[in-house]
């Protein structure tokens, strides 16, 4: 009996320590990285009034493609470095990052030399080089950044951020609004910024050291491909749904009208950056619970939790973006306010449906991350292909939504063997009625109503969130008393 009393006790206080990891690598990504991407939502007002409607949706769609080649040329290999990495010795990270490493070089010299070939032979794809310095770079921050987490350098990774913030800002600042370089000064600020996060990076991960291309071999290879090629189609289908969006505007409405689609993105990313943040601390708080016996408690609470902050979160966030979004945008990009509830509560169901995915990565069942997100690629692009011609930009909004629904309740439908997640019905019925009450306010009441509407969903997120803002008081309380 005292075993019993004495096992659960061990368990309760194991699950404790679990949460205050997972806090702990919030509170560090979120420094790092929410207050890094909200300052550069904060130049937006400038960009917008100095870059075109036409000129930002070609560079959105650049960014778009190359967001569809990097999996494909690095194979998501810097997810296998993450796993693989996470708990292993000097020599083991050694073989891993070494082999990881070749892949992505190669896969690299190969895209440099396609598009040298593509520029040559079409004069579509104009400024190559900055095109594909632009994929080097963000690859190559990916990867440090894996590799950061892997060595559990949490306060590094916030510090990269912060440096790839800053560099980014003053150097749009220098080459969008002074020198008016418009796409090219776009993509050369990324470049930049990315260079020096990079720089960083390479230092404190001492990166130099753990690479000796003699301890690549076809074991490693085969090792890491089994592991990360399933991820590239998900990576694909993924991109399908939140991205091929852009092709469709594009091919039927034209670069303007992407370009204020891409700026009312903007808006609801503010909570996938947010979420983000949490992914981050629960990818690796996810592998390193796996196999232990308070992990599908954990799971369900931590996913309970994160539903009630996401979706009040989108409460709160609605009527301030009806209020800021004329502020913060030029006069071309206005119209996009009328986009945004359907984008934000897509961004919400993408958030949950990313909460699963960890459970593939922590598993190793990697596979069914792709059908899963295919069926919501499908119902995306069928969706917009459907109605864009009918509700132009609004069937993409609706189509993204519908598509990250459609994901999300799949994956939780076919995870139930190896990562069981449980939503009661009440909870369904409080989200889907919450969304369409906002949605209503949202657009029935004019701009002055919108503030009483945002201290309402201000109380609203305090009550849904109690059980959340009590674990952070006893966690900060520990800490206090440490």
């Amino acid at each position: 009996m005292e075993n019993r009393s004495s096992d659960g006790v061990e368990e309760s206080n194991r699950l404790v320590k679990h949460g205050e990891n997972l806090a702990k690598g919030v509170v560090v990504y979120f420094i790092g990285t929410f207050v890094s991407r909200l300052l550069q939502f904060l130049i937006l007002p400038i960009i917008t009034v100095v870059i075109s409607a036409d000129d930002y949706g070609m560079y959105d769609l650049i960014i778009s493609i190359a967001g569809l080649i990097i999996p494909l040329i690095t194979l998501q290999t810097f997810d296998a470095a993450l796993r693989y990495m996470y708990d292993a010795d000097d020599e083991e990270s050694e073989k891993i990052l070494s082999t990881v490493t070749t892949v992505i070089t190669w896969g690299l010299i190969i895209t440099g030399v396609a598009i040298l070939l593509i520029h040559n032979q079409t004069t579509l794809l104009q400024e190559p080089i900055i095109i594909w310095l632009y994929i080097v770079t963000i690859t190559l921050y990916q990867l440090l950044q894996r590799v950061c987490r892997a060595q559990k350098l949490t306060t590094e990774f916030a510090i990269s951020g912060i440096i790839n913030t800053l560099f980014l800002l003053g150097t749009q600042i220098l080459l969008v609004v002074i020198f008016r370089l418009t796409i090219q000064g776009l993509l050369l600020s990324n470049v930049i910024s990315c260079v020096a996060a990079c720089l960083y990076l390479l230092y404190k991960v001492e990166f130099v050291r753990y690479i000796s291309f003699s301890a690549v071999n076809k074991e490693g290879i085969q090792k890491v491909i089994s592991f990360s090629l399933p991820l590239v189609p998900n990576s694909i289908s993924l991109w399908m749904v939140s991205s091929v969006n852009r092709l469709i505007i594009i091919s039927t409405l034209g670069s303007s009208a992407n370009g204020v689609f891409a700026i009312a993105n903007k808006f609801p990313a503010l909570l996938m950056i947010a979420t983000g943040v949490f992914q981050l601390a629960w990818q690796e708080s996810a592998i390193s619970i796996q196999n232990t016996s308070e992990q599908n408690e954990f799971n369900n609470k931590t996913f309970h939790l994160y539903t009630m902050f996401i979706f009040s979160t989108c409460f709160v966030l609605l009527p301030i973006i009806r209020i800021l979004m004329p502020v913060m945008t030029g006069p071309e990009f206005e119209i996009g306010w009328i986009y945004i509830p359907a984008l934000l509560y897509g961004t919400a169901f993408c958030a949950l449906a990313m909460f699963l995915g960890a459970g593939y990565i922590s598993t190793g069942n990697t596979g069914g991350a792709f059908w899963t997100t295919m069926v919501g690629a499908s119902i995306n692009i069928v969706f917009c292909l459907l109605f864009v011609q009918k509700w132009g930009l609004q069937a993409m909004s609706v189509g993204t939504l519908l598509g990250f629904i459609m994901m999300f309740f799949v994956r939780k439908s076919q995870m139930k063997g190896f990562f069981p997640i449980t939503m009661p019905l009440s909870t369904l019925a409080g989200i889907f009625g919450g969304m369409a009450v906002t949605a209503f306010l949202y657009y029935s009441v004019d701009i002055h109503w919108q503030f009483v509407n945002a201290v309402a969903a201000i109380g609203v997120f305090g009550v849904c969130n109690r059980q959340l803002v009590s674990i952070g008081k006893d966690w900060i309380g520990t800490l206090t008393i440490h």
